[in-house]
C-alpha cells in the first residue's frame, strides 16, 4: 500500500499536490471556526429544541453545530479519493460542496429565523 501510495504521488503533478494542500487547509480552518457553534451546542444540549426561536433557530444551531462534522466527513472522503489516485477535479467537489450546501442552509434558516421576527415591526 505504502508503496501504491508512493507511486501516485510521484505522478501528480506539483500544481495539483499545491492545490489540494492549500484546499484542504482552508477546509480544516473552515472546520476549527466553526468548532465554537459545536461546542455551544454541545453545551446546550436538548435545550436549544425548547429555545425562543422555534424551529428555524433548531435548523441554524444544528447546521452550525454540525458544520465541523461535515468538514471531517467532507476531509475524509477527499483524502481517500486523492490516495485512489482519482483527478483533483473530483477531489476539489468532494472536498468543497458539502461545506458549500451547509453554508446555504444555514443562510437560509436564519433568513427563516429573521423573517419569523418580523411581525415585531409591525406593532412599533
Amino acid at each position: 500500500m505504502l508503496v501504491a501510495t508512493q507511486a501516485m504521488r510521484e505522478r501528480r503533478p506539483e500544481s495539483d499536490l499545491r492545490a489540494f494542500r492549500e484546499a484542504h487547509r482552508l477546509l480544516v480552518a473552515f472546520a476549527v471556526g466553526a468548532i465554537p457553534a459545536t461546542l455551544l451546542l454541545c453545551v446546550m444540549h436538548v435545550d436549544f429544541f425548547e429555545g425562543d426561536f422555534g424551529p428555524a433557530g433548531t435548523l441554524v444551531m444544528a447546521c452550525a453545530g454540525g458544520m465541523p462534522i461535515v468538514c471531517v466527513v467532507a476531509s475524509v472522503l477527499a483524502r481517500r479519493l486523492w490516495a485512489a489516485g482519482k483527478p483533483l477535479v473530483h477531489v476539489l467537489a468532494v472536498m468543497c460542496w458539502p461545506p458549500f450546501l451547509a453554508i446555504i442552509v444555514l443562510c437560509l434558516s436564519m433568513l427563516a429565523v429573521a423573517m419569523e421576527f418580523t411581525f415585531l415591526l409591525g406593532k412599533s
